[in-house]
């Protein structure tokens, strides 16, 4: 019998990554070979360390886009998207997503790239692959540059690369949530000459020494509160809003702090390992849900792997959530309905089917250690029900 409530994600932290994160002493070279090592991986020229994603992205934003100009995102997402443009004080225009692969709808993008636009922002969602190739060949000939917010990249790769390679800028979240965990942080990779100058220059104002004590100590309860026999004591403290869609504002880049950047190597080097372990998990559970009614399942492109942060599941025959399963609802409404967007959505006549059939539907299934096969039973019994 299954005790306890299962996460809907678990930071992929580890007791030794851990305890060296509180023993390290991060000196500035430190610090700049862990920034080569994460710029390398995204086959990036300057690379620069910062707080969080939403900080990383805005700045990106401010790096890449004309006076005047509007960006476009995906039409379903994270919030932190719109935060993000809302801080950098630039206009928004959506373009629509493909249910069946969670890829941007190609003839939504050239619609926006014919409406005129300053940049090209892709969020790669679960560590789904994107064909940026094809996105590329529209963006390219108007001269817009891509941003790739890639924090859910989860070791996901397109042709042989992986994910957070491809934009002229790159994002990248280390937060506990994402499928390679420091417990906080992010990332601002530029992958063109034209956006190496101000990285470089972000990186040259931000403070090297801020200890960070505070995200240590909340990696650790994260990781030790995972585990499904002591989940639900955070679960059930509403204010947490775990598992909830919660806006926060953005803010300009800090530094990411020292605790951070020591546990930051570690988690690089397990994340095709975690990355692995969903895989196998994916699998299963895909294999028991494809045999139940009312279940679609978005599958990656076929030049791809998906990282499975989590497991997509379009729920059409409404049968909701199940929290003590770990599968929740996703994004609830699309980024053009979001309220916190009011400032900075400009609003077209064309319609994104994709992203209101995801926002009514769209449910995520757990994929991590915690998923055995007792829990993937329930879960059959739930999806059949």
């Amino acid at each position: 019998m299954m005790t306890g409530r299962i996460p809907p994600v678990i930071a992929t932290s580890t007791a030794a990554g851990l305890a060296y994160g509180a023993v390290c002493r991060v000196t500035p070279e430190l610090r700049a070979c862990v920034t080569d090592a994460v710029t390398q991986h995204c086959d990036g020229s300057v690379g620069v360390l910062t707080d969080g994603a939403t900080s990383a992205l805005a700045h990106a934003l401010r790096i890449v886009m004309k006076p005047n100009d509007a960006v476009a995102l995906p039409g379903f997402g994270c919030v932190d998207l719109v935060a993000a443009a809302h801080h950098a004080n630039v206009p928004v225009v959506t373009y629509d997503i493909d249910p069946a692969t969670l890829t941007p709808d190609l003839d939504s993008v050239r619609r926006v790239i014919g409406d005129g636009i300053g940049a090209l922002v892709i969020a790669p969602l679960f560590g789904f692959p994107v064909d940026v190739e094809a996105i590329r060949s529209i963006t390219a000939p108007a001269g817009v540059p891509i941003v790739e917010d890639a924090a859910q990249s989860a070791g996901g790769t397109w042709r042989g690369r992986r994910i957070g390679a491809f934009g002229d800028v790159v994002v990248l979240s280390f937060g506990r949530g994402k499928g390679t965990s420091a417990g906080r942080g992010g990332a601002l990779i530029s992958r063109h000459v034209d956006f190496d100058a101000p990285v470089r220059e972000l990186a040259a104002t931000l403070p090297a020494n801020v200890a960070g004590w505070r995200d240590w100590m909340v990696s650790v309860a994260v990781w030790a509160l995972a585990r499904p026999s002591l989940y639900l004591i955070p679960s059930s403290i509403p204010s947490l809003r775990l598992g909830e869609m919660v806006f926060h504002e953005a803010h300009a880049p800090q530094a990411m702090t020292n605790r951070a950047v020591a546990m930051l190597p570690a988690a690089l080097r397990g994340a095709q390992r975690a990355a692995s372990e969903r895989g196998a998990v994916a699998a299963r559970l895909r294999a028991v849900l494809e045999q139940t009614v009312g279940n679609e399942l978005p599958a990656p492109l076929a030049s791809g792997s998906c990282g499975w942060l989590r497991l997509p599941l379009l729920d059409a025959s409404g049968r909701g959530a199940s929290p003590e399963l770990g599968i929740l609802r996703s994004y609830p409404i699309p980024i053009r309905a979001m309220p916190e967007g009011r400032s900075v959505i400009r609003h077209s006549r064309a319609s994104e089917p994709g992203a209101d059939l995801l926002a009514r539907t769209l449910l995520t299934v757990p994929t991590h250690r915690f998923v055995t096969q007792i829990v993937i039973d329930r879960i059959r019994v739930w999806a059949s029900s």
